[in-house]
């Protein structure tokens, strides 16, 4: 009798919530009809449970608990992810940075054109043959309409080269360069962006006057524009930090501090370069990174403040 009587009030709680199933209840019903202590026993459990309405309103259900713990685990593994991103990004953008090859001729008087940078043939068919230094892992032609033929028949090109640690590593190499003759090049020149973007004429008829190509300067507008974006904005949040709109000024305040940081991340103190897209799309990605891991970071934040 004492053992059933255990076991019935083991279930006795789950029968006062109604969660017991149909047998176990009626196992209990039939117990307790003929046994007072465990009727008592039963009859406590209820009293119990109806004393204490607000102790059980209060409690917080296991599915918002779940919800926030999940939530959490989510906002950092986002965090590690965009660290990692922001990483991979900085040193891929330092193993593509462009060291331009220098203009250099280290010939000699049998081979005039041994060691240059670089040379140009005309072959039979009216197409240019274009070899550049070993040391180059990669280039790029820019075409303009040449000076001299308003028309549009000719064509001026120049030729970018340079390495990279990436490509250095690979083994990566220029080959052979070839133009068509439909393009109609009369005049190469070699941009020595190691010595100031001075245009060197390797094919054609000399330049009067020569020639020079500028480093962009839009990557220092855009650090200028982040710059005073950031005073502006770190005033407001200063200023409405105890209104409602101190927080959205926190949030802008945020996306220039990110946009300097990645350009530093990216450039260095250097805000010129002659491939801006090429560094832009770098800053882009590493300010995104950047400013979604402070955002997130607020917000974990803000609710760690509010559970306390």
């Amino acid at each position: 009798m004492e053992n059933n009587c255990n076991i019935i009030k083991d279930l006795i709680p789950l029968y006062a919530e109604g969660l017991a199933s149909e047998d176990s209840a009626k196992l209990v019903e039939t117990h307790v009809a003929g046994c007072a202590d465990c009727a008592a026993e039963l009859e406590k459990v209820k009293t119990d449970a109806a004393a204490a309405p607000e102790i059980a309103d209060s409690a917080v259900p296991l599915k918002v608990v779940n919800k926030a713990l999940r939530q959490r685990r989510a906002r950092i593994a986002a965090l590690c992810a965009l660290g990692v991103f922001l990483v991979l990004t900085v040193l891929f953008s330092a193993s593509v940075r462009r060291n331009y090859i220098p203009y250099s001729v280290s010939g000699s008087d049998t081979d005039p054109e041994a060691g240059n940078v670089i040379s140009v043939e005309q072959l039979p068919d009216g197409a240019l043959h274009i070899e550049v230094s070993e040391e180059a892992t990669r280039y790029d032609i820019e075409y303009m309409p040449s000076d001299d033929d308003p028309a549009g028949a000719k064509t001026d090109a120049v030729v970018y080269a340079w390495s990279t640690k990436f490509g250095t590593l690979t083994g990566d190499q220029v080959e052979d360069i070839y133009i068509s003759a439909d393009k109609g090049v009369t005049t190469v020149d070699f941009c020595d962006c190691a010595n100031g973007g001075e245009l060197i004429r390797v094919y054609g008829e000399d330049r009067d006057g020569g020639g020079i190509v500028l480093k962009r300067l839009v990557l220092g507008y855009y650090a200028i524009l982040s710059a005073i974006s950031l005073a502006v904005f770190g005033l407001l949040w200063l200023i409405l930090r105890k209104k409602r709109a101190g927080k959205v000024m926190r949030y802008l305040f945020f996306m220039p501090a990110s946009y300097l940081l990645a350009h530093f991340l990216i450039m260095g103190k250097d805000a010129m370069t002659y491939a801006a897209a090429e560094s832009f799309g770098f800053i882009a990605a590493a300010f995104a990174a950047i400013y979604a891991i402070i955002v997130i970071s607020l917000r974990m934040r803000d609710d760690a403040r509010e559970a306390q």
